[in-house]
């Protein structure tokens, strides 16, 4: 796709109405890092796989999924130093609040006001979208709601009930609306999570890395991530699970006999 000289800033509309530079951050986000959030029956699960460039990468590297308050968590795909820069803002942002009205953040309201500094990206001459998608994950201590919000490249907020952003987003949205995700608990879908975004890797042979964090009853509502002994945990029962599908039922009865 050409801007034929109208993408030489986010700031220029085409004559179509088209800001270029935004659709170009926006092709960069969905060819990133799968990243899944439900919002589920007892609380909201975000997940994110990561392709690691090298086998000397340290386990952790790089974080995608990140505890911004006591209930509100979030993940970014896309661009790592834009989303490094995103989630510090956000995190400035819930302390300024607190700051303020002397009680926590909320996820709508943090979300409005992180699409409203990703909006000014666009704005402005000599700036560049962040070429990241960053969902929002919290409890409410307002209207006692677990909450899902995604911001856009352009700005945009969405409050969804399940959303999957990256390369891999196809899939998982329809294994979501397969498995209904958003009647089970949280519990009940870390492990089909896990078997999405491992079943991306099934034909990959790139080394991955998975992440998790959610806030639930079970957490008292506080954000958390998940630790490594049970990510592995959750890991090597989906590859187990992608493995014996694989195999079939027939291969499995020759083997018993």
């Amino acid at each position: 796709m050409s801007g034929s000289g109208y993408d030489m800033d986010a700031t220029i509309f085409s004559p179509e109405g088209r800001i270029f530079q935004v659709e170009y951050a926006s092709k960069a986000v969905a060819d990133a890092s799968t990243c899944i959030g439900v919002n589920c029956k007892d609380g909201v699960v975000v997940a994110v796989e990561k392709t690691l460039n090298s086998p000397f990468i340290m386990d952790g590297s790089n974080k995608h999924i990140n505890i911004l308050s006591k209930h509100i968590g979030a993940v970014f795909g896309g661009y790592i130093p834009d989303g490094r820069y995103a989630i510090d803002r956000a995190r400035d942002h819930c302390r300024q609040f607190q700051e303020n009205f002397g009680e926590e953040i909320t996820p709508k309201v943090l979300a409005e006001s992180m699409g409203q500094f990703v909006h000014q990206f666009t704005c402005f001459g000599g700036y560049r979208p962040l070429g990241i998608n960053v969902l929002f994950a919290g409890y409410d201590n307002r209207d006692k709601k677990y909450h899902l919000y995604r911001i856009t490249p352009s700005g945009q907020c969405y409050c969804h009930f399940a959303e999957s952003i990256g390369k891999g987003r196809q899939s998982c949205k329809a294994d979501i609306e397969k498995h209904n995700l958003m009647d089970l608990t949280v519990e009940e879908a870390l492990p089909i999570i896990a078997k999405m975004l491992c079943e991306l890797h099934t034909e990959s042979k790139k080394p991955y890395e998975l992440e998790f964090g959610y806030a639930s009853d079970a957490t008292d509502h506080a954000f958390i991530r998940v630790d490594n002994p049970k990510r592995d945990e959750l890991v090597r029962n989906a590859v187990s699970a992608l493995r014996a599908e694989e195999t079939g039922p027939e291969e499995g009865m020759e083997v018993e006999n």
